[in-house]
């Protein structure tokens, strides 16, 4: 992913909107979120999206969330380092889609030292602006799902 001209560097009102590389092989790769762990339940949502191999992906867990309103939106920020330290982007999500990823980021029981925490949650990890890509990955969505270690 390609920085855009000046990404915002710590947590800012209004970071620059996250803007998605175009997957190279959209019927054999997925992006999977990498969350970025905080004890504070109000702390904005931090991420990196990563892209893989579907068959060579490392664990992860896979969302399915479709409850509740999705028109209230809350902003996912993702994290990226760049010679001025670490930036964000933004994207906007639904509040429940929110609520998920903060139940997942609190959970203790969740090896936060030794692992990473890579989810897969189609909203963001398939690029919603494009009717080709959601096209194609939609194609391989029980491949997804079957590959996940864990659906919630």
């Amino acid at each position: 992913m390609e920085p855009l001209d000046k990404p915002t560097t710590g947590y800012t009102a209004c970071p620059p909107p996250f803007q998605y590389a175009t997957l190279a092989k959209p019927f054999e790769e997925i992006r999977l979120l990498e969350l970025i762990w905080n004890d504070q339940e109000a702390a904005p949502i931090v991420c990196k999206l990563k892209t893989y191999e579907l068959e060579n992906a490392p664990d992860y867990m896979a969302l399915s969330y479709v409850w509740g309103n999705a028109s209230i939106k809350e902003q996912l920020l993702f994290q990226f380092d760049h010679t001025e330290g670490v930036g964000h982007y933004a994207l906007d999500i639904s509040i429940n889609l929110a609520s998920a990823l903060r139940r997942l980021r609190s959970r203790t029981s969740f090896d936060w030292a030794s692992k990473t925490c890579l989810v897969w949650a189609d909203a963001v990890c398939v690029n919603q602006g494009s009717v080709q890509e959601r096209s194609q990955q939609v194609q391989i969505m029980h491949q997804i799902y079957a590959a996940a270690t864990s659906v919630w």
